[in-house]
């Protein structure tokens, strides 16, 4: 601005007090000048879903182990006597609480992926794109 002139003064009720005068330089700050209600849904709503992809792409390829284990706890000969039976069900036995134990693994693994992913976007996306 040169020397000696004002820059014009807005009051509170003018509704452009509200939007930004010099726009924002980043990518996507011009859809949201002005807006900060919308700028937040939209940061949270694309880290919740981008975490949740990630984490839904890890659970997914993750429980492939199920399949290995429930092999391993299934027989195709049936028992011949009782040691037989009993070893079979001490095996399957051993079988359910791995099942359960990658379960918890993964659901676990699973939601820290997807916090650390969601914060993640939504430091880039608060930060750096709007």
């Amino acid at each position: 601005m040169p020397r000696g002139t004002k820059a014009p003064k807005l009051c509170p009720a003018d509704p452009r007090s509200r939007t930004s005068i010099v726009p924002s330089g980043k990518p996507l700050g011009r859809f949201f000048d002005g807006k900060p209600r919308h700028r937040l849904i939209a940061g949270l709503g694309f880290a919740l879903l981008l975490g949740f992809g990630v984490a839904h792409v890890y659970a997914s390829s993750a429980e492939g182990r199920y399949a290995e284990l429930r092999r391993s706890g299934e027989f195709s000969v049936a028992p011949a006597n009782l040691d037989e039976y009993q070893h079979q069900i001490e095996e399957r036995n051993v079988a359910v609480e791995a099942m359960a134990s990658a379960k918890t693994r993964i659901m676990v693994s699973s939601l820290v992926m997807w916090i650390l992913v969601g914060v993640g976007v939504g430091v880039v996306f608060f930060r750096f794109l709007s």
